[in-house]
């Protein structure tokens, strides 16, 4: 086991053992909102309706690492998901290219990776996607190509039915004041895309950030810990989500799963040579 894992891993249990206690001395939900254990919850991972996702932003608008953020963060840059489909380059790409027929090269997404390499600025951001030439960029969305007809072909898949336990790398949402889905920065713009344009039904989401107010709303609903209230809530409105979580992030479920994924969907984290989403 990597030590930097192990560490981070140890950490992480300790904080939860934290809140734990705090949920058994009674303490109530400032406390547990304050150190509620992200690592823990954002590791689940849950289907909903892709309908339900209506909401996106353009910028990033929340720095702090933490999952519960209150603010306007939900408010500012909102827009209605369609629209920010066609706004962001990432996403109009996939409509450029599989709906509309353009070729690669005259992508949004293409343009601006090649803007970023010809300005002699190479590094690992995430504006060329780690590509550093021309030739790389071909490759990248020859993959692209291959990863949206795997979607295609055989449904979209959650990262643990591709044999992986990278649940960070799902398509990531962020839920509001008004329990409604948004689509903020983080994993997933082609994936949010493709789904749409193949009209996919329902979609495997992790979740990056919950509105204060939604969460203080369900921990009153529920009369549990946030932790559980939380879980409760998703799960209620997911597609089948506890039952999903648990057959899928267990080691017993991912082995299960790892040889039939062997010949279906691309996994965006471990078959794309650049990170992409």
């Amino acid at each position: 086991m990597d030590f930097k894992y192990f560490l981070k891993e140890r950490k992480n249990n300790l904080v939860y053992l934290r809140y734990k206690l705090i949920v058994l001395a009674g303490m109530g939900f400032e406390k547990q909102y304050k150190y509620f254990p992200d690592a823990v919850f954002e590791k689940h991972i849950f289907k909903i309706k892709l309908n339900r996702i209506k909401w996106a932003h353009s910028t990033k608008i929340v720095t702090a690492p933490r999952m519960l953020v209150n603010g306007e963060w939900d408010i500012h840059s909102k827009m209605p998901v369609h629209d920010f489909l066609r706004k962001n380059d990432s996403c109009n790409t996939i409509f450029q290219i599989y709906s509309e027929g353009l070729p690669f090269q005259e992508s949004d997404q293409y343009k601006s990776m090649k803007r970023y390499i010809d300005s002699g600025i190479i590094g690992p951001g995430w504006q060329a996607r780690g590509c550093k030439s021309v030739q790389d960029i071909d490759m990248y969305f020859k993959r692209l190509e291959k990863h949206f007809d795997n979607i295609k072909r055989n449904g979209y898949k959650a990262q643990s039915e591709l044999g992986s336990n990278r649940f960070h790398d799902e398509l990531t949402v962020s839920i509001d004041r008004n329990g409604e889905f948004h689509k903020q920065e983080g994993e997933g713009h082609h994936r949010l895309a493709i789904a749409v344009l193949l009209n996919i039904p329902t979609v495997p989401v992790a979740i990056k950030r919950i509105h204060k107010n939604w969460a203080k709303e369900q921990f009153k609903k529920h009369k549990a810990d946030l932790l559980t209230s939380l879980k409760k809530s998703l799960a209620a409105s997911s597609d089948d989500a506890a039952s999903y979580w648990l057959s899928t992030h267990t080691s017993e479920g991912i082995a299960a799963q790892s040889a039939a994924s062997q010949s279906s969907q691309f996994s965006a984290s471990l078959s794309w040579p650049y990170s992409a989403g």
